[in-house]
């Protein structure tokens, strides 16, 4: 993996790629006062506004907004070289840097529920009402169908059912509503912040496909960062840049190895997977660097914050120290050391995956062998009931086509809420570890526990034991009778907690 461009004694080197403020702002000059630029809450209006049918709304203390950000990539990311050779057929490379895009989930104030005929006539919901993102694009199931090796004329066929059933699908957030303030603020009148998450998603996904998972969290009091990818992984994303002076759309699709020239075409495809991992990494490095300096701002980002947080209608928000700690820890270029072997680490796999043994066996040789005698925090289990796509929507969206086809066999929604949760015990357990090692004292029923006392995050995978009575539990350890693992429970492989 090469390291940052170097400066050439006598000039700056060229970007890898143009890197510009978002699209509604000016560029901007540190320090320069500037007014707020008009913007429009609404956009135009379209047919999915007419006929708009919403995901399920998610459960929790808040209600869930949304804040869609483009950000330039920061230095030393803008200048970032990448390694991968692989060309398309007419030249171009396979893999170039661009904006980091990115949806952020945030907690806002519950409101009162809205009168029946709001709810059920389309016109109700429009008036007056804040913007709701949309779950999928035309261009995205186009990505999707191409993903599925559907060819041409077959395509265009399967366009128009999936356009009708699901282009209209809405998330239940809300668009720009500003921010929950924590109510236990500290006593010198400063701003109480959120934990920040930032989510990176799997083959073919975008930052809207998990967002039960993304919207889950972030009623329970976190704020989400999910990133869209643009290392040919995404179904599809649409990236802004400069070409003749002017700001246009430039299609990002997903990259399949027929799309690379044979002569620049890896013999494996894992090692075009090694090099889109790389983008992928540089991307929440440039996500966490941007977002820690959103919440710290420089002089240059002090415009940008103002301007563009105040402008879509979220005053209060700011990133937390877990944006403060992304910023000490991930600001290195990538390929300067390993990662840290007390990194916590929290491992929820389908049935499906474990099963996988070659996957599993890498999993244990990263967090068991190789760690044996760390200090991590690692948690590694198989969530029962579930199939590989459960930790997306789409089980959401066609969930008696799986329930027919007898894979799923736990609620969608059920098994979001135990993935969510889970992950909330993992990430307060970590935290009073780092209490305790701070030796501040600390409250009784925390996540940690006090001694002699179970901790909230054991307690909570007792909870979810599988049944001894259950059929096929005895026989959970071999490979043809892991997908029959009680559903709902969660079977820990390895733990390992201090």
């Amino acid at each position: 993996m090469q390291r940052p461009a170097a400066a050439a004694a006598h000039s700056e080197p060229a970007p890898s790629t143009t890197t510009h403020p978002p699209s509604v702002l000016p560029p901007l000059e540190p320090g320069t006062a500037i007014e707020p630029p008009a913007f429009s809450r609404r956009g135009p209006w379209k047919w999915t506004d007419y006929l708009a049918c919403y995901l399920p709304s998610y459960d929790g203390p808040h209600d869930v907004g949304t804040l869609t950000l483009e950000l330039p990539l920061p230095e030393p990311y803008s200048r970032y070289e990448l390694a991968s050779p692989m060309q398309r057929h007419d030249g171009r490379p396979i893999l170039e840097l661009h904006p980091t895009l990115m949806t952020i989930f945030y907690p806002v104030h519950k409101r009162p529920v809205e009168p029946f005929w709001r709810r059920v006539l389309p016109i109700g919901r429009m008036r007056g009402a804040e913007p709701r993102l949309r779950w999928i694009t035309l261009a995205q199931i186009q990505g999707y169908l191409r993903f599925a090796s559907i060819t041409s004329w077959k395509r265009w066929l399967a366009i128009p059912p999936l356009l009708l059933a699901l282009g209209s699908t809405k998330l239940p957030t809300r668009g720009g509503a500003p921010i929950c303030l924590k109510k236990d603020a500290p006593e010198d009148g400063g701003r109480r912040p959120y934990k920040l998450v930032i989510f990176s998603h799997g083959l073919t996904g975008n930052r809207t496909c998990y967002s039960q998972l993304c919207g889950r969290l972030a009623a329970q009091g976190y704020v989400v960062a999910a990133v869209e990818h643009r290392d040919g992984t995404s179904s599809h994303s649409l990236a802004t840049a400069q070409i003749g002076g002017r700001t246009v759309g430039k299609s990002v699709g997903y990259v399949d190895m027929v799309d690379v020239s044979p002569d620049t075409r890896p013999d494996d495809y894992l090692f075009a997977r090694a090099h889109q991992l790389e983008l992928r990494t540089i991307e929440l490095l440039a996500a966490a660097k941007s977002l820690a300096s959103l919440s710290r701002p420089t002089p240059g980002w002090k415009a940008l914050r103002d301007a563009n947080l105040r402008v879509r209608g979220v005053p209060g928000w700011a990133a937390d120290d877990g944006a403060h700690w992304s910023d000490q820890h991930w600001n290195t270029p990538p390929g300067e050391g390993p990662v840290p072997k007390d990194f916590p680490c929290l491992i929820v796999n389908s049935p499906g995956f474990t099963i996988w043994k070659q996957h599993f066996k890498r999993l244990q040789e990263l967090f068991i062998i190789d760690r044996n005698k760390s200090n991590q925090l690692c948690l590694f289990a198989t969530l029962g009931g579930i199939i590989h796509s459960s930790f997306s929507d789409l089980p959401v969206l066609v969930e008696w086509l799986w329930k027919v086809t007898k894979k799923l066999k736990l609620d969608s929604q059920k098994a979001i809420q135990i993935m969510t949760d889970l992950t909330i015990e993992f990430i307060e357990y970590d935290d009073a570890q780092v209490t305790a090692h701070e030796e501040v004292p600390q409250k009784e029923d925390t996540a940690g526990g006090s001694e002699g006392e179970k901790s909230r995050l054991e307690r909570f995978l007792d909870l979810h034991k599988p049944d001894p009575n259950y059929r096929n539990y005895e026989a959970h350890h071999h490979q043809d009778s892991l997908e029959s693992i009680q559903p709902g429970k969660l079977l820990v492989h390895f733990k390992r907690f201090f």
